[in-house]
């Protein structure tokens, strides 16, 4: 039997922010997230892994999708027609999606309900599809290593990847302009002082870097992946143990 654990944190209300409406600075760590994501902080933080899973845990703008999509790939090599007709965010779980909004991708909702009549979408859809999924799982998010399941790195495998942060910071000020309107004062003010919606991009990086050493993380720089993609490739290759082909690399 597993022990549910309850997370180690306290909450603030901290107002509004953008197009997420109200806040929660989460200590410690001051992460700063939706006010949704108490309703999930200990499913997360509990949230069972398994050996065969992949997770990816990153600060946002930094590469996310691109790597997801890399991993996917590597690790299903005899599916890659699916990545033509189906979308990324139907071949892996991005799990913070339960709390960064309140969810209204149908197609998730339906399969849940297929799969499990009884579920509650308000207990996370992205979630529970991820605790139905009998196959190998790539799992994304956006949470620092201190609000995930402390044993994550004992139980699977986990790629970080890090971005220089004048670049996070451009593709933020692109991304929060799209969906809130914000100006770039505010923007580059906010995510220097370390409040921006998924916290301080040092304080996640630092979160990172400490556990560099433990066998299961594999950390990757967004630069390093632009310059030469196929060394990078190799190296997650031997890190994932897919064994895969110089030319299935290729492709």
């Amino acid at each position: 039997m597993t022990t549910q654990r309850e997370i180690p944190v306290t909450y603030e209300d901290q107002g509004h922010f953008l197009h997420f409406g109200r806040v929660l600075l989460v200590k410690p760590g001051e992460t700063t997230l939706p006010i949704r994501y108490k309703r999930f902080a200990n499913i997360i933080y509990n949230f069972d892994y398994r050996r065969d899973d992949v997770c990816l845990f990153t600060f946002p703008k930094s590469g996310t999708v691109w790597t997801a999509g890399i991993i996917w790939a590597m690790t299903h090599m005899e599916e890659l027609e699916r990545a033509k007709t189906e979308s990324l965010n139907n071949r892996v779980f991005y799990v913070d999606n339960d709390f960064i909004q309140t969810f209204k991708d149908q197609d998730h909702r339906e399969k849940l309900k297929k799969l499990c009549p009884d579920a509650k979408e308000e207990d996370g859809v992205v979630l529970q599809l991820a605790a139905l999924e009998k196959g190998r799982r790539i799992i994304w998010s956006h949470l620092p290593f201190d609000l995930q399941n402390p044993d994550v790195l004992d139980k699977c495998k986990v790629v970080s990847v890090i971005r220089h942060p004048k670049d996070n910071l451009f593709f933020s000020i692109i991304y929060y302009n799209k969906f809130g309107g914000a100006s770039l004062q505010f923007v580059a003010e906010t995510f220097l002082s370390g409040r921006a919606v998924h916290g301080s991009h040092w304080h996640h990086i630092n979160e990172t870097w400490k556990r560099r050493d433990h066998p299961n993380l594999h950390i990757m720089f967004y630069e390093d992946m632009k310059a030469d993609i196929m060394a990078e490739l190799r190296k997650l290759n031997e890190f994932l143990g897919t064994n895969l082909t110089e030319d299935q690399l290729k492709n």
